[in-house]
């Protein structure tokens, strides 16, 4: 079943995920060579072997809560006890519309095969390939047509979290198809969403050419940071809406909170404990962020006349109409929200939107968002 996409507009803008619990079972498979560097992420590291790399992804705080290796090998080794993949990868299946902007920056995306749910995705390489029939519409992401992703023979699926149905004896692990987790929706901080494309780059081989990208997106978002004045008025800022009488927002510490203050806002929710969502009624929302300037997000909603006609209360808000900025008027050719599929690349650019916003910006089209 699909998250109805109001409800969705409000997960993805900060992350569904509550706090992670690793599993901290040893593994049997030695590492040796160089630690890769990961200054942001916390779901995954990378180790340098003399035939490529071994990954190691923590527990995602998914059902199975699994902590994955996988040893990356140029050349297959009988003496490696952690799952192998051949690197670079030939053919894969990815499950998120994140996987395919990380695809395409390096220059990998005639690799994929199949995809669950291909209208979501707006990257007009991935259309020219999937209306030419060269990548496989695999139905419903939370059940893959199974007969069709193990006759594509996939070198890995990269998969945005394993449920019980996708775990060690799913058909496709008894398939020998590796499931990789890319883990960036579960990061608290922006630039460690990003980081995951170090993981995508060690799947090909391409780890340099992943570093040069993060690096150069990191330098800037640093730059930025480094610029924010300290929160001023105008700048106290709300988020998230309602759906189904729940108002859905950010916790203090997601990833969303930690833009937001790095941006020199003022988030009404700021203290708040956790990384996934605040479950609010309307009434206590309106406590906190009635006086808020600003509104970031109110799920998909792309008109203040939609949102007054679903909700009256709405307009009690001090930023409603005029101050209120959603990402959810660009959409791709098939109907997917640029956003959802293209910002976690681009956490440089959501923050150059947060400042503009801050200070307010004249302009009603920014990066990401637009005003209501």
């Amino acid at each position: 079943m699909r998250i109805p996409l109001l409800l969705c507009g409000f997960l993805i803008l900060f992350s569904c995920k509550e706090e992670r619990t690793e599993n901290t079972t040893e593994s049997s498979e030695s590492v040796d060579g160089q630690t890769i560097a990961v200054r942001y992420a916390k779901g995954f590291t990378i180790n340098e072997t003399k035939n490529g790399y071994t990954i190691t992804i923590a527990g995602l705080g998914t059902e199975t809560n699994v902590k994955q290796q996988f040893a990356l090998t140029r050349q297959v080794n009988s003496d490696i006890n952690a799952q192998q993949v051949p690197i670079p990868l030939q053919r894969v299946i990815a499950t998120s519309t994140t996987h395919v902007p990380m695809l395409d920056e390096l220059q990998v995306l005639e690799t994929l095969v199949g995809f669950p749910g291909s209208d979501y995705v707006s990257n007009e390489t991935f259309r020219t390939r999937a209306d030419a029939g060269q990548i496989s519409e695999l139905g419903s992401n939370e059940s893959m047509d199974t007969e069709r992703v193990i006759a594509l023979q996939p070198d890995a699926i990269l998969s945005f979290t394993v449920n019980a149905e996708r775990g060690d004896n799913s058909a496709f692990a008894k398939a020998g198809i590796p499931q990789i987790q890319l883990g960036g929706w579960t990061e608290t901080h922006p630039l460690g969403r990003l980081e995951w494309i170090l993981v995508v780059g060690a799947l090909y081989d391409k780890l340099d050419e992943a570093q040069a990208y993060f690096d150069k997106a990191a330098r800037r978002y640093q730059s930025l940071a480094a610029q924010k004045k300290d929160a001023v008025a105008g700048s106290r800022v709300l988020s998230g809406g309602l759906f189904q009488d729940v108002w859905y927002a950010p916790r203090g510490n997601s990833w969303m909170a930690q833009l937001l203050k790095d941006a020199g806002m003022s988030y009404v929710w700021k203290n708040t404990e956790g990384t996934g969502s605040l479950n609010l009624s309307f009434e206590d929302a309106l406590i906190a962020g009635k006086e808020a300037q600003v509104w970031i997000g109110p799920g998909s909603y792309t008109s203040a006349e939609k949102m007054t006609n679903d909700f009256s209360g709405y307009a009690q808000f001090a930023s409603f109409p005029d101050n209120v900025w959603t990402f959810s008027r660009r959409v791709g050719a098939t109907g997917g929200l640029l956003y959802y599929e293209t910002a976690p690349m681009h956490p440089d650019q959501i923050l150059e939107d947060m400042i503009e916003i801050r200070d307010n910006t004249k302009r009603d089209s920014l990066n990401f968002f637009d005003r209501l």
